[in-house]
């Protein structure tokens, strides 16, 4: 990446004042995600497994680490679990204070998300497939509906609960 990668409003606190951030203007970053997936028959299950790495020159590594089971409770209702867990370093120029508003080798930066973090991330998904269901009704065959609950919690003290419904029609 090349060009402004801050914020030009935000502001740091620095050297007992207020003053802008300021990030490199070139940044390179990599990953690579292996995956794997294994399905029974027996029982109609699958169970999937993730891991991702990332790293840039700013000095940030984080790794990724998931897995999801899915189940056919029936024709038409599946049930999937899932679970997430995410940590990284910290970018090299990331600091909670800077003594001094030069912050570390020229760079500042007031983003929460350059500084050292892990977060968990679990839930479950009801999907229901209309066309197994009510396969007499030609109209209702064109439709799904899920119901989604993740939470979510990181070690900077935010926690969430996600709770996802969708409608899917099919043409």
């Amino acid at each position: 990446m090349h060009g402004l990668q801050h914020n030009p409003y935000r502001n740091v606190y620095a050297g007992g004042t207020n003053v802008p951030e300021r990030h490199p203007e070139e940044r390179q970053r990599r990953d690579a995600v292996p995956a794997s997936s294994t399905s029974t028959c027996s029982n109609r299950s699958s169970l999937k497994f993730n891991y991702r790495l990332y790293n840039d020159d700013w000095g940030i590594t984080s790794h990724e680490l998931g897995a999801d089971l899915s189940q056919y409770i029936t024709h038409g209702v599946i049930v999937r679990y899932g679970y997430r867990y995410y940590t990284q370093t910290s970018a090299d120029f990331w600091a909670p204070e800077y003594p001094t508003v030069d912050g570390i080798n020229g760079y500042r930066t007031g983003d929460y998300r350059l500084g050292p973090l892990s977060s968990h991330l679990f839930g479950g998904t009801l999907e229901f497939d209309l066309a197994q269901l009510a396969a007499e009704h030609d109209l209702w065959r064109r439709f799904g509906m899920s119901v989604n609950y993740e939470r979510y919690f990181n070690n900077n003290n935010y926690s969430a609960n996600i709770v996802e419904t969708a409608l899917d029609f099919r043409f």
